[in-house]
């Protein structure tokens, strides 16, 4: 069945229905397809569309826009495997009146990209923190840290309350681990002094091999309690 996206539009004189079914497969690694169909005849009749090698499963026809005697169907969910990390990109084709492609943008999706980062987390580790959140921040960052892991990230850990610790650096292996050998510091919650340590006079990004690609993050809990959050700084 065709999908309930639908958009009517006069072109050459004969009225027609383009129908998106975004979710209809086709051939391997092919999702999606557009359709015209005439009105009130009813019958419809796949359009056909040269797809880029790398457009797979992108769900062709789910955006259908007309304008005057032109119209433009995008595949937008082209999922891309970057290392570890999943990308969603798309594309977008431009037919004539006779519903032919006139071009698609872009030309090709951007290569897989390479930047060396070096994240510090900056946990809260004070006496607001019961030790059933903390470890359960401790659980977060973990995970987190083993998602982001590759050749081109570092990782280092601060905790805060009225003290501050390091308890690694960018140059510590097995920071996934590390972390849930942390113990909780207590005390109380200098959030802010410890933010301007971290950025302002860390000797970390002196060390940094990331000049220009730096992240620091950090972790912390609220009343009422909520899951772990990552905060970008």
């Amino acid at each position: 069945s065709l999908s309930s996206i639908c958009l009517s539009v006069c072109l050459s004189s004969i009225y027609l229905v383009l129908v998106g079914a975004p979710f209809e497969t086709g051939r391997v690694n092919e999702m999606g397809k557009l359709y015209q169909c005439t009105y009130p005849l009813g019958d419809c009749k796949e359009i056909s569309i040269q797809r880029p090698r790398d457009a797979f499963n992108m769900s062709f026809g789910l955006t259908l826009v007309a304008q005057n005697d032109q119209v433009l169907v995008c595949g937008p969910m082209v999922h891309r495997a970057c290392g570890e990390n999943t990308y969603v990109n798309g594309y977008c084709f431009l037919l004539d009146q006779n519903l032919q492609e006139k071009e698609h943008f872009p030309e090709s999706l951007p290569e897989c990209t390479r930047h060396p980062t070096d994240i510090a987390f900056l946990i809260d580790g004070s006496s607001s923190i019961s030790e059933e959140d903390f470890e359960k921040m401790k659980q977060f960052v973990s995970e987190v840290i083993k998602n982001l892991s590759g050749g081109d990230t570092l990782f280092a850990l601060m905790q805060f309350s009225g003290n501050f610790r390091e308890h690694f650096n960018f140059n510590s292996q097995d920071p996934a681990q590390l972390v849930m050998e942390v113990k909780q510091l207590y005390g109380w919650t200098k959030t802010a002094t410890a933010i301007r340590k971290v950025l302002y006079h860390h000797p970390y990004w002196k060390q940094s091999h990331a000049v220009g690609q730096m992240s620091f993050f950090g972790v912390q809990t609220f009343y009422p309690k909520l899951d772990p959050q990552l905060l970008a700084i």
